[in-house]
């Protein structure tokens, strides 16, 4: 009777251990999804801030059974060629307009086979309407990887990170 009552016990604590735990998976996972989703954001250029934005607002924490899926997406149309970079034709005259201080697309009017410095043409005043003229020298823009980066680091750290809360959550339920 004595075994009966000790395995009684034990069912009860592994069954209570396994809520706490479960518990605590979800609160770690929800932390960790929340640090990754911060580290894409800090890493993203801003402009206007759609970008940055675009991480938290449109990514999300997913639990489905036993696992826990994170969906990480940004909406804007251009978040790809930011992540991995993008070609375009040495040569091509573009209209630019400035907005909060910077040269901002608005065109494309045509190709030349000179190939400009990338910067405003002529003295760097705008026309009439506000808008300058410049003609593209690269031919490859460079992406910023605030995704792969961001999800490199963050497979690296996340066993050192559950390890430490593993062994915290056990001390404290063990």
């Amino acid at each position: 009777m004595a075994n009966s009552n000790a395995f009684k016990e034990l069912t009860k604590k592994t069954a209570l251990y396994r809520k706490k735990y479960k518990a605590f998976f979800n609160d770690f996972c929800e932390k960790n999804y929340q640090l990754l989703i911060g580290a894409i954001a800090e890493r993203t250029p801003v402009d206007f801030g759609v970008l940055r934005e675009g991480w938290s607002k449109h990514s999300a924490m997913e639990n489905q059974g036993e696992k826990i899926v994170f969906h990480i997406y940004n909406p804007a149309d251009y978040a790809a060629h930011v992540e991995y970079g993008y070609h375009q034709k040495p040569g091509m005259i573009l209209q630019m307009e400035m907005r909060m201080g910077r040269l901002r697309f608005v065109k494309c009017l045509g190709h030349t086979f000179k190939v400009g410095s990338g910067e405003p043409t002529g003295n760097a005043e705008p026309d009439e309407n506000g808008l300058y003229t410049i003609v593209t020298r690269k031919r490859y823009i460079p992406g910023h990887h605030m995704l792969k980066d961001s999800v490199n680091e963050f497979k690296q750290e996340l066993p050192k990170r559950y390890e430490k809360a593993f062994s915290a959550f056990n001390r404290r339920n063990g």
